[in-house]
């Protein structure tokens, strides 16, 4: 009887040890920035894509790969370039989404359905996305 206590308890141990537990609601806002129009990791690896979500409905993932400029305008947009696309991103506090980029930590940036900047003063809002070049013809 004792050795079945023993097993037991190192059954229970086990599982304690090898279950994973969820993130606490800290953690998780630590580790995950999410407006209505940009979502990005501000903890952890590099992403290989981020997707783009324009107001049209379309959808479109790029890698981090194909991504060898950004340029950020003092007239509120940001211009991402590839050899064969340039992606323009309109809006306010760019600056933001221009250090992320460069971190690779974006997963996605919608753009307003509206245009009206609806976002509090200090956060990202993106009124228009457009893109230019064969690929995406």
């Amino acid at each position: 009887m004792n050795q079945s206590k023993r097993i037991e308890d190192l059954r229970q141990k086990w599982r304690n040890e090898n279950t994973i537990q969820p993130a606490s609601e800290n953690e998780t806002k630590k580790k995950l920035y999410e407006t209505t129009f940009v979502k990005c990791l501000t903890d952890g690896d590099a992403l290989k894509r981020f997707s783009l979500h324009l107001k049209n409905g379309r959808q479109l993932a790029i890698p981090y790969a194909l991504l060898p400029l950004f340029e950020l305008e003092a007239d509120g947009c940001l211009n991402v370039v590839s050899g064969n696309f340039k992606i323009t991103i309109k809006g306010r506090n760019l600056r933001k989404l221009m250090d992320w980029f460069c971190r690779e930590v974006v997963i996605s940036i919608s753009e307003s359905k509206t245009g009206m900047d609806t976002e509090q003063e200090n956060e990202v809002f993106v009124s228009s996305i457009t893109i230019e070049g064969r690929a995406f013809e």
